[in-house]
């Protein structure tokens, strides 16, 4: 269910995410049975999702776990943005004969839980190729820093980084951003 809109996630072709898992009870507490969902969770990005339970016998429902507000069924979907400048000039622009660059990316952050370790990386990626961008020895340009929030919205960090531009006439670099919960 998205929690803002107290309405069942669909797919693409607006059939309702669903699973089914068979159980067979044992005589003690020990019935548990892992439900495993399968979706593409893009369009919920800054989304709380709350998992709904239904247990039947045969065709028989015999109970339920339905509340929205139910924190221990939350599943939460960081929300990531981003913003890259030059250094020097306070832009999107770099002299292509300038040897020393240096990109800043913001990274503004959502919907995270508050007080657990978050890792952002990031890389620079050459924009025609789509590969990374690589140093004289062939090392990827990347940066990354760790964040443990205080607040659920309104996090940031800056990732920095420093490539030769001395060679870098005509082509775009674009900055990759990879959250990672600890």
């Amino acid at each position: 269910m998205d929690k803002s809109t107290g309405e069942a996630i669909k797919d693409k072709d607006g059939k309702v995410i669903s699973s089914f898992k068979q159980l067979v009870a044992h005589g003690d507490d020990t019935n548990v049975v892992d439900v495993e969902f399968k979706f593409d969770a893009t369009e919920y990005q800054g989304k709380d999702i709350v998992v709904f339970e239904e247990l039947y016998q045969g065709d028989v429902l015999i109970a339920s776990h339905k509340d929205i507000e139910d924190e221990g069924q939350t599943i939460t979907y960081p929300k990531v943005s981003t913003s890259a400048i030059v250094q020097d000039t306070q832009t999107r622009t770099f002299s292509p004969f300038q040897k020393e660059v240096v990109v800043n990316d913001g990274v503004y952050l959502e919907n995270l839980v508050v007080g657990k370790e978050y890792e952002i990386k990031g890389k620079l990626i050459d924009k025609a190729t789509g590969e990374p961008l690589l140093d004289k020895d062939g090392n990827e340009y990347t940066d990354s820093t760790k964040i443990t929030p205080k607040v659920k919205d309104k996090n940031s960090v800056v990732l920095s980084f420093t490539f030769d531009g001395s060679d870098m006439e005509g082509k775009s670099v674009v900055v990759y951003e990879e959250l990672y919960f600890n």
